[in-house]
């Protein structure tokens, strides 16, 4: 029994210093585990990445049994550390503009045209955000403000395949509020495919979007406590299937914030108008880390609302946006008038994100 490798799952994310997530890893869900078995597929986790390969009948690569038909391969993403992952990784959406909250979920989806062969350059997935996960048949909910007169909304939604149905009530395309202006469609959905659908609230008029999001569809799924999807599709159209092996790079992003360094006086010998923040990376360049050289605001000598355990504490605040990445950034150094007191200030501890600032506490 031979098997040819059919493609190749890495998990990209530019945090580590060699570009490559450690401890995650996926799981084909019921639908996928089947079609893997009916085409006499397998597939397998192990330290060259997660793969699919599939059955063949010689050494030639001819498959055991050759697909008929488009092909879609459902994954689930089970990071080791949540808490640690969502705490270095950017979540939000590039384009368009989304951010990424509770219950929204990533998902990852190939362009079956851009398929690569190449190992060392996979093709590049980066994410959307879905809405909600939802079972086949349910309730769609959703309130508009300020709430429309009765009659005034449509519903639209636009399946996998981009074909766009008008959900209606009693046979009429308009939709009306309840008397708290909460609007609730029963969707059923149970004789149609899994996959990411778009629900787009519109006017009566159908020429304005008042509400759009996008859901996935699918009677195993559970949005609580899933960490994002993988949809892999192969087109026969274009060819990719059965050649040379795919390459495919889930690719994450690390977060960036502003810097925020709170300085307490705690032994009290220093004058805080006399320090300052300086980095000297520029002379000691630092060319395989992400790190340029940043300035910092300082803000009043000593703060008159902020304390830090009842010492006087001064504020600095980086002007630019810091990434973080897995080797600390080096050469900032806390001085007093021209002497370094302070070497390689701490960078921030990774769950002491809040927004777009990071702190960090320093007592002299």
């Amino acid at each position: 029994m031979s098997f040819k490798k059919l493609f190749d799952i890495s998990f990209l994310h530019n945090f580590y210093a060699a570009g490559v997530i450690p401890d995650v890893s996926i799981a084909p869900t019921i639908e996928t585990i089947a079609l893997l078995k009916n085409l006499k597929m397998i597939y397998k986790s192990n330290n060259a990445g997660e793969q699919v390969l599939y059955k063949t009948r010689d050494s030639s690569g001819t498959p055991f049994i050759e697909a008929d038909k488009d092909l879609d391969f459902l994954f689930t993403i089970h990071p080791k550390y949540t808490a640690e992952f969502q705490n270095i990784t950017n979540l939000d959406q590039g384009s368009p503009n989304k951010t990424y909250t509770k219950g929204k979920i990533p998902l990852f989806e190939n362009d079956p045209s851009a398929a690569s062969t190449d190992v060392d350059h996979p093709e590049e997935i980066r994410h959307v955000l879905l809405d909600a996960v939802r079972p086949k048949v349910f309730t769609y909910y959703f309130t508009l403000d300020p709430v429309p007169t009765p009659g005034e909304t449509l519903l639209k939604v636009t399946a996998p395949d981009g074909s766009v149905e008008t959900i209606s009530y009693n046979e009429e395309t308009e939709i009306t509020p309840n008397s708290d202006g909460n609007y609730f469609m029963p969707i059923d959905y149970s004789q149609k495919p899994s996959g990411k659908y778009t629900f787009t609230v519109r006017n009566a008029a159908d020429d304005t979007d008042l509400q759009t999001e996008l859901i996935y569809l699918d009677n195993e799924l559970k949005a609580i406590g899933l960490q994002g999807l993988i949809h892999i599709r192969y087109d026969l159209s274009e060819g990719f299937l059965y050649g040379d092996p795919e390459f495919y790079g889930i690719t994450f992003i690390r977060k960036q914030s502003k810097w925020v360094y709170y300085v307490a006086n705690k032994n009290g010998q220093v004058d805080l108008a006399d320090i300052d923040i300086e980095d000297t990376s520029e002379d000691t360049s630092d060319l395989d880390i992400p790190y340029e050289t940043y300035r910092f605001n300082k803000g009043v000598e000593p703060d008159p609302n902020i304390s830090i355990n009842g010492y006087d504490t001064v504020v600095f605040t980086s002007l630019e946006d810091i990434p973080f990445y897995e080797r600390p950034k080096l050469h900032l150094n806390l001085k007093v008038v021209d002497d370094v007191i302070i070497e390689n200030l701490p960078n921030p501890p990774l769950a002491g994100v809040s927004g777009a600032f990071s702190e960090i506490f320093v007592f002299l």
